[in-house]
């Protein structure tokens, strides 16, 4: 029998999205058919996968002309031409952008907001205007957490219209290691984001210059890097970090080690004892919204966590038991959780194995995959 097909629709495909990919190759009930605005990374492999990018030269210079003159969206090209059932828009902004597609083509929408897509409204007024218009037209929304969900709503989307759908992530790709301090005496603190302003990097890495003047057979291994060289905010946070780094002359204990593909930084992580992720509410009301994805990978694999009382974070780290949380931008509440785990390595397997528990629990790609399109069977 022949699966209903559900068109996605997402903005950019690149390393740091990986977790969008996994929910789409996971699909067991719908066949899901992917249009994406760009495609930065060579190892997403699906069935039906679609960019202009991707498009021959002829083709790409019809669809380019179509989209200038606003005819018609490539995005809807596709779309039709796939016999869609549902479309399913991630980000808030495309789903506004995919309203006349979901209109034109008569199956019901739903939109998922992960985060950035939250505060658009704040550092942009007319967006204000452009959600009410999705919440009214856009028939579901989804949200990693209760503290989004409530931003929806003071947004104003009605509550019945928005349903809590964590993230997941593939267990079985995460292996549990049970961390303890190896025959070389040394504890290597991780973290891992984009140089942007919410990650909270540079607090990280000046909380780990603090704890380094008491212990020093530590380092600390940043793995992520600047999204755009041409972006002057994202340029501005990557000067931050390293005058960080040059003013507690941290050179030699602070590994950069830019961007990796999943598989490589799920192998770095293994070797990391503590994940540090201080999230902020950045000055331009850019949030997490839910959680970093970064954080229910690394409490999966047996890590202890430090971050911060952020969005959604307190819905991942249970505060005291799989980690610690801080206020937002306190170095010294940070210094002084880490000097606790780092000084009690004998806490690190049991927070680990409670916070792989709670990540099986509530964050498992297959339930909660199971669970999305259980919800594209009632909307249907």
């Amino acid at each position: 029998m022949m699966k209903l097909r559900v068109g996605h629709s997402i903005s950019s495909l690149f390393l740091t999205t990986n977790w969008i990919y996994t929910q789409l190759v996971t699909m067991q009930k719908y066949e899901p058919i992917t249009v994406a605005r760009r495609i930065r990374s060579d190892g997403f492999v699906l069935d039906h996968l679609y960019s202009i990018d991707k498009f021959k030269n002829p083709e790409k210079f019809f669809l380019r002309v179509l989209r200038k003159t606003k005819i018609f969206e490539y995005e809807y090209y596709i779309l039709k031409k796939s016999n869609i059932s549902l479309l399913h828009s991630h980000f808030g902004y495309i789903g506004f952008s995919d309203l006349k597609i979901a209109q034109k083509l008569k199956i019901p929408h739903i939109t998922t907001f992960y985060g950035c897509d939250i505060s658009m409204p704040q550092r942009e007024p007319a967006w204000g205007k452009k959600y009410h218009q999705l919440f009214a037209e856009c028939e579901l929304f989804l949200t990693e957490g209760n503290y989004m969900k409530k931003c929806l709503i003071d947004l104003g989307c009605g509550k019945e219209k928005i349903i809590v759908q964590h993230i997941g992530v593939d267990l079985e790709k995460i292996p549990y290691v049970s961390r303890k301090i190896g025959s070389d005496g040394k504890i290597k603190i991780l973290a891992s984001g984009t140089f942007t302003e919410k990650k909270g990097l540079p607090y990280a890495i000046e909380a780990f210059a603090h704890v380094k003047e008491k212990y020093k057979d530590i380092e600390f291994i940043l793995i992520g890097g600047v999204p755009n060289e041409t972006y002057l905010p994202h340029i501005k946070i990557r000067d931050a970090i390293f005058n960080v780094i040059d003013k507690y002359k941290l050179r030699d204990s602070v590994k950069i080690l830019g961007y990796l593909p999943y598989d490589e930084y799920l192998k770095v992580s293994q070797q990391a004892h503590i994940f540090i992720s201080p999230s902020v509410h950045a000055e331009n009301g850019d949030t997490e919204g839910g959680a970093p994805v970064s954080i229910i990978e690394m409490s999966a694999s047996g890590m202890p966590i430090i971050s911060t009382f952020h969005c959604d974070i307190p819905e991942v780290v249970i505060n005291g038991e799989t980690g610690y949380l801080a206020p937002e931008r306190d170095v010294d509440a940070l210094v002084d959780k880490l000097d606790y785990l780092i000084s009690h390595p004998e806490q690190w397997q049991d927070m680990g194995q409670k916070g792989r528990q709670h990540i099986q629990k509530e964050y498992d790609l297959i339930k909660q995959v199971e669970k999305l399109e259980n919800l594209y069977s009632r909307l249907l």
